[in-house]
């Protein structure tokens, strides 16, 4: 019931900024390979050309960026057009949404297997954010999946799953705990 509240809030949320909402056009499963499919299958379907393209190797990445906060700051965007999506029954576009940060999620775990990240927090389990990025990534496969069937109440669910994985994350690596 909790949930469902939050959701409600967030999609009355997105239905008041619809009209100013720029339009645009948005997987990790069972394993790395699937969501890599689900990826390509998303960039198959996408029409139009994107300027916004994220970088492809760690050594692109904005000075002073580390490839943790950039992930972050495209699946925020992400998030916020998927809202929207939502808000407007328009799950057609989710996938594209989501292919745009699969190449990201690659990077990460390029850096994370480096050695060339520790999150702030709980910075001696880097395997256990690894798995909680995996986690994550396969989550935001289920709702692509569900979006693809159209399935408003599912892509719905699945979101909120989401939003709920990006708090626990956050608690758990981002913020120092008392």
């Amino acid at each position: 019931m909790k949930t469902t509240r939050i959701i409600a809030i967030l999609c009355t949320t997105a239905l008041l900024f619809a009209c100013d909402a720029p339009k645009t056009d948005a997987p990790k499963a069972d394993d790395h390979q699937t969501h890599k499919a689900e990826a390509e299958h998303a960039h198959e379907h996408e029409h139009e050309a994107k300027s916004d393209k994220p970088v492809m190797t760690l050594e692109d990445l904005p000075e002073g960026v580390n490839i943790v906060q950039y992930e972050m700051q495209h699946l925020t965007k992400a998030m916020q057009d998927i809202l929207f999506h939502i808000a407007n029954a328009d799950l057609a576009k989710i996938p594209v949404e989501i292919s745009k940060v699969h190449p990201i999620y690659e990077l990460t775990h390029q850096a994370l297997e480096q050695g060339l990240y520790q999150p702030p927090a709980n910075s001696d389990n880097v395997p256990g954010f690894a798995s909680r990025d995996d986690a994550f990534h396969e989550d935001l496969v289920v709702m692509v999946r569900a979006a693809r069937a159209n399935d408003l109440q599912a892509t719905t669910a699945a979101y909120a799953k989401l939003v709920q994985g990006c708090t626990d994350c956050h608690t758990e690596f981002r913020f120092a705990q008392p």
